[in-house]
């Protein structure tokens, strides 16, 4: 299975940025989890995860499959706050 194939499998890509990416969760997304593939010189986005704080850790199990099966790629995974972080 490909990566993207993956990611679309864990994740509710079809929200976007109106809800959190989790399946299942309405929450409003506070974090913005880019998701990366580096094969040589070339670095591509595989894609942005919108998540909330309680599904944040999602993105770094996910990073871990996909780096488990990425042969000579590197994944990579930076995240990013989005909106209003909660306390703020």
């Amino acid at each position: 299975m490909d990566a993207f194939a993956l990611i679309a499998q864990r994740f509710e890509l079809r929200k976007y940025k109106a809800a959190c990416n989790a399946p299942g969760c309405a929450e409003p997304p506070t974090v913005e989890a880019q998701v990366t593939e580096t094969a040589g010189f070339q670095t591509r986005q595989l894609a942005a995860l919108f998540l909330c704080n309680a599904h944040v850790l999602l993105a770094t199990e996910l990073v871990g499959g996909l780096r488990a099966q990425a042969g000579e790629s590197i994944i990579g995974l930076k995240e990013l706050a989005f909106g209003r972080l909660p306390g703020a």
